[in-house]
């Protein structure tokens, strides 16, 4: 029987949602809430679709260890929502996470998906080789767009580019050694050149060990089919050595090089920074065990336990996935984080054993592991499980493996159906409610956040009226959950009192006072982590003269020992009063850390001052060399966080 139109349709539909959802995922899309809104809704959509079509004659779902866990940790980080310390943040980190969940789950478990993932696979070829180009575009051509010398744009942090190259070189590999036709064997060698050449100048070393280390892996594996396409290999090779003596002989290119060598010579250094996030992270776990602080707060967590040996990360991340999600999600998510990658393991080795050395499936099978291999490994020391593209990628080919192997491994299943006869309307509601239920609720967290970025800039800008309207805005979207939303409402009855710009009556200052105090207790009922909930608050108590402002100051840096105003606030009360010792032990206290979101240098010159007036030459000094270095960091000399901007993209 022929195909009607719309099963001929179907695979291109649900595809194009897919591939949407990965183009909107990646950091290129502006404005980043709004991009990733649709990156979740369209996947959603797309899992909508096929679950709907495989319900309609029963779901066969696998009985695997495998499934039942990833499916325990998925749960795992739903859970974590509702213990969060702050809720409306950890819907955002669910959501995201969900990326990788959504895809990985629907594609194992729905049926007749193969064309479905051909269009994906080549529609993600394409656009992985095209940003293998683009970076090689930026080392060689454009050097303007480098940060302090290496490749990053569109990405904040190099290794989340070179870890989302790296999960599609294997792959085009592996099509490159299987593939009967030439003209995709030669535009797959083509694909492989520019996404190793791009992985090379972008110089991730933690990304280069860990692809090295299971493309000897995955060449073993796929020997057979390596030895056939000898020539090919031979091409690459070659390719590769052409760079390589380009970096060598050219040296305005010699970047890649001289940061690779960079990070072999300074391997002990580099260690220490990971590990004193680690410790931080590990004083986080003890505090908040058994349940964890909720996912995706990290961030407002870390500041408290960061160690003043930790001077250049930015705070946002572990780098090490399994750490975080013990911080944000309990004990119970690296358990199951750890059984997924055992299972899944042995559920290769079981294939591998079955399929013969020269079948290309094999050599697939092996490539999609192996690429996905080198996304766990890099897992240890950087945060790819919290970058959407990653996810958004990784999940697609984790269900293709599963499925692909399962149809090697032939295991028992058992068939989900429908309670007797239900009409079309009732299976499409019952399926589609939980995704409109979680986009209802997302759509509100990011248009939210949306709103309060532009305020933001707004208010940076000096657009008062734009200020207003982005304000109220956050407020409606959010649903009155956005603690960032109410702190931003504060500064403009703060900012009329301390400029005492007021000429009415006593009554009018007190609505101020009264209102600026109910939208802090709001946002400290939203997030109680915000540490600009008790600087403004000892901001408005010294105002109307309050006892408490130093206890207040005292805990905002409690919160973020980096938070500039709150000690320079409280060091300057020391000062008006004639401590001048005492203020300088409190601006001593905020030499070791570096700041990247302050402006550091009010704070070093009355460091600097103070301590010459006490007679502190070692303070006096360190303040300078500290203001030195904060212009190299403003020059770009310096970079000083390599997981900024991260939770954006």
């Amino acid at each position: 029987m022929s195909e009607t139109p719309a099963i001929r349709l179907f695979p291109c539909l649900v595809s194009g949602f897919w591939l949407l959802a990965f183009i909107l995922s990646l950091p290129i899309i502006q404005p980043y809430e709004l991009a990733r809104l649709g990156a979740v809704g369209f996947i959603c959509l797309g899992s909508f679709l096929l679950f709907n079509d495989a319900l309609k004659n029963g779901l066969k779902i696998p009985k695997s260890l495998l499934l039942l866990c990833a499916g325990l940790f998925w749960l795992n980080a739903l859970f974590s929502i509702f213990w969060s310390a702050v809720p409306f943040i950890s819907l955002i980190g669910f959501a995201t996470f969900s990326l990788f969940a959504l895809g990985f789950f629907t594609f194992a478990l729905t049926k007749d998906t193969d064309k479905i993932i051909q269009y994906c696979a080549m529609g993600v070829g394409l656009i992985i080789s095209a940003l293998g180009f683009w970076a090689l575009l930026q080392h060689f051509f454009l050097p303007e767009w480098l940060v302090a010398g290496q490749v990053r744009y569109p990405f904040a942090n190099p290794n989340s580019y070179a870890g989302l190259l790296s999960l599609g070189f294997l792959p085009i590999l592996g099509l490159m050694l299987t593939t009967k036709s030439r003209l995709y064997r030669n535009l797959a060698l083509t694909g492989c050149m520019l996404t190793l050449g791009g992985i090379i100048v972008i110089s991730g070393r933690a990304v280069c060990l860990s692809l090295l280390a299971v493309t000897l892996i995955f060449l073993f594996l796929s020997r057979a089919h390596v030895l056939q396409q000898g020539r090919h290999i031979a091409a690459l090779l070659l390719g590769m050595f052409v760079l390589f003596l380009l970096f060598i002989l050219v040296p305005q290119w010699q970047g890649p090089l001289a940061h690779l060598s960079h990070g072999v010579t300074n391997m002990p250094e580099i260690a220490s920074e990971r590990l004193y996030i680690w410790q931080a992270t590990a004083a986080m776990i003890r505090d908040h065990f058994p349940f964890g602080t909720g996912i995706g707060t990290f961030f407002l967590f870390y500041p408290e336990y960061r160690l003043e040996q930790d001077l250049y990360s930015g705070g946002l991340m572990a780098h090490n996935d399994p750490l975080q999600f013990a911080a944000e999600m309990g004990w119970m998510a690296p358990l199951f984080f750890y059984l997924v990658l055992i299972f899944s393991l042995w559920r290769m080795i079981k294939t591998v054993r079955l399929l013969p050395r020269d079948d290309p499936q094999r050599v697939m099978i092996a490539a999609v592991f192996c690429a996905l291999g080198a996304m766990m490994m890099h897992a240890h020391v950087s945060f790819p499980f919290y970058v959407a593209s990653l996810l958004t990628l990784s999940g697609l080919m984790l269900g293709w493996w599963y499925k692909a192997t399962g149809a090697v491994l032939d295991e028992p299943v058992f068939t989900l159906t429908w309670p007797g006869k239900w009409p079309d309307y009732l299976r499409w509601t019952v399926i589609g409610l939980p995704f409109l239920v979680c986009l209802f609720a997302l759509q509100a967290a990011l248009i939210s956040e949306f709103h309060a970025n532009r305020a933001k800039s707004a208010a940076f800008n000096g657009n008062i009226e734009s200020f207003q309207h982005h304000v109220n805005a956050a407020f409606q979207s959010g649903h009155g959950l956005n603690a960032r939303a109410y702190l931003l409402a504060v500064t403009i009855p703060l900012g009329i009192l301390q400029e005492n710009d007021m000429t009415g009556s006593a009554q009018e200052h007190q609505n101020f006072v009264i209102q600026i105090e109910s939208l802090l207790n709001r946002a400290y009922a939203a997030n109680p982590r915000l540490v600009g909930i008790p600087y403004y608050r000892a901001t408005l108590h010294a105002i109307i003269n309050r006892p408490d402002v130093e206890a207040l100051l005292t805990t905002a840096l409690t919160l973020d020992p980096r938070h500039l105003p709150s000690r320079m606030m409280l060091a300057d009360r020391y000062i008006a009063r004639n401590e001048t010792a005492r203020a300088l032990e409190i601006l001593k206290d905020g030499l070791p850390w570096a700041y990247i979101i302050h402006d550091p240098f009010p704070y070093y010159n009355l460091t600097a001052m103070i301590a010459l007036q006490e007679g502190d030459i070692g303070a006096h000094r360190l303040a300078i060399e500290k203001q030195t270095w904060a212009r190299l960091v403003r020059k770009g000399r310096v970079v000083v966080s390599d997981d900024s901007s991260a939770m954006l993209q």
